[in-house]
């Protein structure tokens, strides 16, 4: 994923700077640092000279699965390679989510106590900021090479390869490269459009199987939820024809791919292929380009108006740049980038150094019918950014949109998420079929929720459902209507549904959800929430809080599922404009009337800003409430200890001496309790509010009794 890839950047430019690098996953490092470098059994483990952690966050502030049995080592101890050895971690996180860059904390923590000595300060990056997490990475990276005794910048110490491409007049080993491990091929049994004839996007329906067995699981595969399937695209034939004219290379040259020192572990190491496999099956050709790429790209610069041009695209980070511009307003591929410099003398092996490469895209199953199906949308957008009149697709997407059937697809499963911090994995697990179920879906993530339907009638445990169901526009991309009809009519699924584009104001299923969604789950039943990723899950949560529903009891009991996929920022906007009008959700007091929380009590607040889904420091919206509470409790309490103080209290009533000692040392305690960021168990907040109530509850007695005994009017509460 990002972090593999941006860790694979990191290695060619730490050999620039004069290091000898190993690229690796965490749980590979292990070998090297389990050992005592004094010890003469452990003298051929040399230790490194620095560590540089690249650390996702994965599922409920869990570790990524090649990085956990490293975490769990690290924490008992079984590491001694690390002590003394300066480290640095970069957390790759969305500050939306509860558990913002968790794993990364952990293992910044973990390292600091194991003995490593921590080079520069942890750098969190979050995914939601303007260019994602490339500018995190940049100023990351520089810190370390400064605190590493290095250049700040590739500019200053000079591009390094890792790869050398021989063409070969040897015939090829193959036309294509061998697929990731874990893959494997299967074979296209259908793809159709699903929404109405005409309408654009169009949603597609891709059905799949594998008429041998899955080699990875050595037996036939059957469909689960509990999975995640992986889909690894192909760059298409038009992009890899117009890299290969960039490049000056025939796309059927044989090539030879050799790694030099600093390369990390590749499935193309030592192959001979033509340049199509290597154009069309590793550099991601259709994405933008982000701002470390081209940053390393003036390094090859020679002529001075071209270095310009990138540095200013890099470097210019204001919300009008050229960059912004062509990344938001136009299609600006990397191939877009090649072209646009056409003096830049760029290799085949410059490429496969730096640029960033093909990523798996993940999907969820809409169906337990014994069928592979997933649903996607085809994102369509002019190619404005070159003389290329053709429209362009997302690479997974647009790959997805053209197969036919018998065409192949290379697939993997992976585990849904993991549920615990151990080296045994945990996979998510299905609402009970037997409880009531409530399902909030937003445009493709009705298959998901398709996926719960079918699984529940197949089991026989339908129950009462609701389905909740978001889309743009009834009668075009509202899909699977006649089906979720048919279990309308069985009497068993109560269907509700919002077209959000065909009413004057945007709606979304939350404006449908009222007090009755509260009383329709009760003490036992489900929640599952399928659609967009970014904020909008921590939206659907506030939305559900408001109606009466206890969103942190159901998932401390293991009754709130979440299926949320990629970000979708118009939308995000969209949700926090409605109600307000855009005028209204520009300014602070907009936004945050509809926030989820608001805290900006410390130094880490977003943004500088403040906190407004969830505390970078990773309290929760629930916990945000609770403190306020506390702070009302106090305010309160303070009232009438104040007013009781102002009365006097004579020397012989010992009581009220001690209840206003009482009072200070718990006025003291609570406000401190929303000042520190160690502790966010909710029940804490819970108990302390009701201590502070029960001994505002005493001091207000004591007050009036006061005022009895000196025959004056008590001074009444303020209303706010």
């Amino acid at each position: 994923g990002t972090a593999e890839s941006l860790a694979k950047m990191l290695g060619p430019q730490a050999l620039a700077h004069n290091f000898e690098p190993t690229v690796a996953s965490l749980n590979e490092a292990v070998a090297r640092l389990s050992g005592d470098a004094t010890s003469p059994a452990d003298q051929h483990k040399k230790k490194p000279a620095a560590i540089a952690c690249v650390c996702s966050t994965y599922g409920n502030g869990e570790f990524p699965t090649n990085a956990n049995a490293f975490f769990e080592l690290l924490r008992q101890d079984a590491l001694p390679g690390v002590r003394g050895v300066p480290f640095s971690v970069l957390g790759l996180g969305d500050a939306s989510h509860e558990h913002y860059n968790a794993a990364a904390k952990a293992l910044d923590g973990e390292f600091r106590r194991a003995g490593a000595t921590s080079a520069q300060k942890l750098v969190l990056s979050n995914e939601t900021d303007d260019g994602g997490h490339d500018e995190a990475y940049r100023e990351w990276k520089r810190g370390l090479w400064t605190a590493l005794g290095g250049h700040e910048t590739v500019a200053d110490a000079g591009p390094a390869v890792v790869y050398e491409c021989r063409p070969s007049a040897r015939p090829a080993q193959s036309t294509a490269l061998d697929l990731p491990p874990g893959f494997a091929t299967a074979t296209v049994v259908s793809n159709d459009v699903v929404s109405a004839p005409g309408y654009a996007p169009a949603f597609r329906k891709l059905v799949f199987g594998f008429p041998n067995r899955y080699a990875a699981h050595k037996q036939t595969k059957t469909p689960s939820i509990d999975e995640h399937i992986l889909v690894f695209p192909k760059n298409n034939g038009a992009l890899v024809r117009r890299a290969a004219a960039r490049l000056g290379m025939a796309p059927e040259q044989v090539i030879e791919v050799v790694p030099l020192r600093g390369a990390s572990k590749s499935r193309i190491d030592g192959a001979r292929v033509p340049a199509r496999a290597l154009l069309e099956q590793v550099i991601d050709l259709s994405g933008v380009p982000p701002r470390s790429f081209l940053e390393s790209l003036a390094t090859l610069a020679t002529d001075a108006e071209e270095r310009r041009t990138l540095e200013d695209l890099a470097n210019d980070l204001s919300a009008t740049s050229e960059y912004e511009h062509l990344a938001s307003a136009t299609v600006f591929s990397l191939v877009d980038a090649l072209e646009r410099f056409p003096k830049l003398p760029v290799t085949l092996e410059y490429l496969l150094t730096y640029a960033p490469q093909i990523t798996p895209r993940t999907y969820s199953l809409a169906a337990d019918n014994g069928a592979y199906e997933v649903v996607f949308k085809e994102d369509l957008t002019a190619d404005a950014s070159s003389d290329h009149k053709v429209v362009h697709r997302g690479l997974a997407t647009g790959a997805m949109a053209k197969l036919q059937p018998g065409d192949a697809l290379a697939v993997a499963f992976a585990p849904r998420h993991t549920t615990s911090r151990n080296t045994e994995t945990k996979t998510a697990h299905l609402p009970d079929p037997g409880r009531r179920l409530c399902v909030i879906a937003l445009g493709t993530g009705v298959s998901t929720a398709r996926f719960l339907l079918q699984h529940r009638r197949k089991r026989g445990g339908a129950g009462d459902v609701r389905l909740y169901y978001g889309f743009r526009h009834a009668g075009k991309d509202d899909l699977f209507a006649d089906e979720f009809q048919r279990y309308v009519d069985e009497g068993w699924l109560d269907v509700r549904r919002v077209a959000s584009d065909d009413q004057d104001e945007f709606r979304t299923p939350m404006d449908l959800l009222d007090e009755s969604v509260a009383d329709f789950v009760g003490a036992d039943g489900h929640v599952a929430y399928c659609g967009l990723g970014g904020e909008v899950p921590l939206l659907v949560e506030h939305a559900l809080r408001r109606v009466g529903v206890d969103v942190a009891t159901m998932k401390a009991t293991g009754r709130y599922h979440e299926e949320a996929y990629s970000k979708d920022k118009d939308v995000e906007n969209l949700l926090l404009e409605r109600g307000g009008g855009k005028a209204a959700a520009t300014t602070l007091a907009g936004r945050v009337g509809r926030a989820p929380m608001f805290c900006f009590q410390c130094e880490q607040t977003f943004k500088g800003r403040g906190c407004h889904t969830v505390g970078v420091c990773g309290k929760t919206p629930r916990v945000a409430a609770l403190q306020d509470l506390v702070v009302h409790a106090v305010k309160r309490l303070g009232f009438y200890a104040h007013h009781l103080a102002d009365l006097g209290t004579p020397p012989e009533d010992a009581a009220t001496t001690r209840l206003m000692a009482e009072t200070d040392h718990l006025i003291l305690k609570a406000l401190f309790s929303t000042l520190t960021n160690v502790n966010f168990d909710e029940q804490r907040f819970v108990e302390l509010v009701g201590t502070v109530n029960d001994l505002t509850a005493d001091v207000e007695k004591a007050y009036r009794d006061a005022c009895a005994a000196a025959k004056r009017e008590p001074v009444a509460m303020p209303r706010s």
